[in-house]
Parts: C-alpha cells; structure tokens; sequence
C-alpha cells in the first residue's frame, strides 16, 4: 500500500459470513495492510475456506510480510499450512507459551517460528500486545492509527478487558476500537454486564464483537453502544 492509503482489516474468516460469496465456518482470521505490510492475524479452521475467501475477496495470502497467531486452538490456526505453502520463510508470530507442537508445525511448513513474551512492534505501526494470561495463552494485536488504538483479538481467552487493559499498557492512546473474539459465549448475563462495565470505564469507543462472543452478548454490546457497535462477518473490511 502506498504512503496516505489507508490501514485495512478485511475479515477473512468469521462464524457469519458479511460479502456475497464469503464462506462462514467457525474461526477467525483477519488480514491487516498497513505501511505497505501485510499481516495475517490467525489462520481459521479451515485451510480451504480460508483460501476461498482470500480468493473472493481479492486478498490473497501469498505475499505476506508475516503471520501472527492468537493463541494454540484449531479455530484460530488450523489453516496455517495453506498459508505457509504460499508464505515460505515467513515470521509466524506466536505467544512464547505456546506448545512446542505449534512452533514444529510452523518450521516443517516452512515458517521460521518467532515467539513472542513482551509487547513488540511488527510492522509499522502495528504491534502484539505480548503474552497475556496463563491458563490459555493468547496475544492481540495493536493498530496505531491517526484517531487512536484497534485492538483485534482472537479468542480472548484471558478476557476481553484484560486483552484490551495490554493493549492499553502497550500503546499510548484512546481505544478507537476492539474487535474480534470476545469469548463470552459461555457468559451469564451478569458476568457480560460486568464486562460491558470494564470496558466503558477503559472509554473503549466502539466494538465490534464476532467469533466466540456469543449472540447474547453480541445483543448486549449493540444495546451498550449502539451505532458504535459494528457487525463484522467474512467479507467485511474496516478502514483507518
């Protein structure tokens, strides 16, 4: 991308489907084109489908400056061999906690595993939050843009305020954004008012809760935040 084109998330995997021809299935995966980069934040469940919907969308997956995965679990990595067959020699970014299993996949693909514990800089202006939570490991990612911080999570298994509490640790600025998995499907309602609450007193200016979220909560946030509460879904691009 050239220089004043702007950042772009295009939601290349996700449980609903937001473009015409988009396939949905149960994972995550977004590409993000900053500063002429190109970032692949988590891989899906599906190598196929992820492939489908990068050729849909007019994204591909070759060319990739690297790849950074949420944390371990299937939904969130099970398409990384198609990527590594297009991507030989790419940075995978994964969370230093991650088990030894993952790191092998990544190098007998041809990836070159790069784990990450701290908060660092992968492309400019886009960063990892570094490792957060012990039980499920997981890492965000941080866009820096002119109106303040996007935050893309996977799964937040750690919890969605903790990611975005790194996020804010990480990065200087107001929280423009958060989306992503949220992982509160499991969540009764008090437990997501609770959650709703956190991030309101973080002034977390708009959401846009998918994957794991769960369609109560997901009906909880567009109550809390209304118009600032955005869909995302396979297909679906935001621009910064």
């Amino acid at each position: 991308m050239s220089e004043g084109t702007p950042a772009r998330f295009t939601i290349l995997y996700d449980n609903t489907a937001h473009a015409p021809g988009a396939r949905a299935d149960w994972g995550f995966a977004c590409l993000i084109e900053t500063g002429g980069r190109r970032v692949l934040f988590d891989t899906g469940a599906d190598g196929g489908i992820l492939r489908a919907n990068a050729d849909t969308l007019s994204a591909p997956l070759a060319g990739l400056d690297a790849v950074v995965l949420s944390h371990e679990h299937w939904d969130h990595t099970a398409g990384l061999d198609a990527v590594l067959a297009e991507n030989q020699g790419v940075a995978v970014y994964l969370v230093t906690d991650s088990p030894r299993k993952l790191a092998d996949r990544i190098a007998e693909g041809g990836g070159r595993a790069v784990p990450v514990g701290e908060a660092r800089e992968i492309a400019p202006g886009l960063w990892t939050t570094g490792q957060v939570g012990g039980g499920i490991p997981e890492q965000a990612v941080i866009l820096e843009t002119g109106a303040g911080l996007v935050v893309a999570t996977g799964c937040s298994h750690p919890g969605i305020v903790e990611m975005v509490r790194a996020a804010a640790a990480a990065r200087e600025g107001t929280l423009r954004l958060a989306l992503g998995g949220f992982h509160l499907m499991d969540r009764n309602a008090g437990e997501v008012a609770a959650t709703i609450a956190a991030l309101r007193d973080l002034e977390l200016a708009r959401v846009a809760p998918s994957h794991c979220t769960g369609d109560a909560a997901v009906a909880a946030f567009r109550e809390a935040w209304g118009g600032n509460c955005l869909a995302l879904g396979a297909g679906r691009i935001l621009e910064f």
